[in-house]
């Protein structure tokens, strides 16, 4: 908060968490209850995920990014669930007549097979067309291998729909390599979801980086300019292939299409006068071969 001169002061307050309601508890006595930072400039920075918190009495941080894919956790669990059960229930049986058995002393009728013994049962077996008693009859249950892998496919792709990556974002089917254009047009999703979040991964960055700057400053007395410009740049490579976009602007600098400041500006987070000026400097001192050929 801000006292009357606007300055940030920081307050201390204690919380007991009761079913997942917050209540106040008193501070301690020898504790310090608020802190006056004498600066306008907060610090701290507070981020929390892109997402609309529709959940009364949280702690402030934000919604997960799971919040909204309650139903589709669960239709995962229901689904992998129902595979293992396949697996486990589905082992052979063979049906055994009584008279095979053997008598243990304690009177438990066993199978004469000392290695796997759940795998028979003992049943009174029907009588086939000739009227006799058939020995041994094996059951193999369908594990539904296929069946029960499209279903957890399935869900898994509404559940990364729902979490914002996309509803590629996990398979298990080998995918095979793709180009980076196709790539990044399989992952929109993420993509647009990416550049959602952006945003206040930029706002959280620059209120933190300001608040070390001015730290810097005043308390550890270095010199330097605190309200200097700041400039986020993200590194885009997770979701797409910048070492291609980089190759295809120098490309186009080559052909004249993109100017030398306009590359440096981009890709070294230089500001236009700054990268015009290095330029000056490079192409009226010493040659620095960048790559590039004359234009631009």
């Amino acid at each position: 908060m801000l006292d009357g001169s606007g300055n940030y002061v920081i307050k201390y307050y204690r919380f007991r968490a009761d079913n997942n309601v917050l209540e106040p508890v008193e501070m301690p006595q020898d504790s310090v209850s608020e802190f006056n930072t004498g600066c306008g400039v907060p610090w701290f920075a507070i981020i929390e995920p892109n997402i609309e918190n529709d959940v009364e009495c949280s702690n402030g941080l934000g919604a997960s990014v799971l919040h909204g894919a309650l139903d589709e956790l669960k239709a995962v669990d229901l689904c992998f669930n129902n595979f293992c059960s396949d697996y486990y229930l589905g082992a052979k049986k063979v049906f055994m007549k009584k008279d095979l058995a053997e008598e243990t002393e304690d009177g438990v009728e066993v199978a004469p097979d000392d290695v796997n013994q759940q795998l028979f049962t003992f049943v009174k077996m029907p009588l086939d067309s000739k009227g006799n008693q058939a020995l041994l009859q094996e059951f193999n249950p369908a594990l539904r291998t296929e069946e029960n892998t499209k279903g957890v496919q399935s869900v898994l792709d509404y559940l990364s729909f729902k979490c914002g990556l996309g509803n590629k974002h996990y398979q298990f089917n080998g995918a095979t390599a793709v180009t980076a254009t196709q790539y990044t047009g399989d992952r929109q999703d993420l993509i647009q979801n990416a550049h959602k979040h952006y945003i206040v991964v930029e706002d959280f960055l620059l209120s933190l980086v300001r608040a070390i700057l001015h730290v810097g400053k005043h308390i550890m007395g270095a010199d330097f300019n605190e309200d200097t410009e700041i400039e986020v740049i993200f590194d885009k490579s997770v979701i797409i292939d910048e070492a291609a976009e980089r190759l295809q602007d120098q490309q186009d600098v080559r052909d004249g299409l993109m100017a030398k400041w306009e590359y440096r500006v981009k890709w070294y987070g230089e500001t236009e006068e700054e990268a015009k000026k290095i330029i000056a400097e490079i192409e009226g001192g010493q040659q620095v071969d960048l790559g590039f050929e004359d234009g631009g």
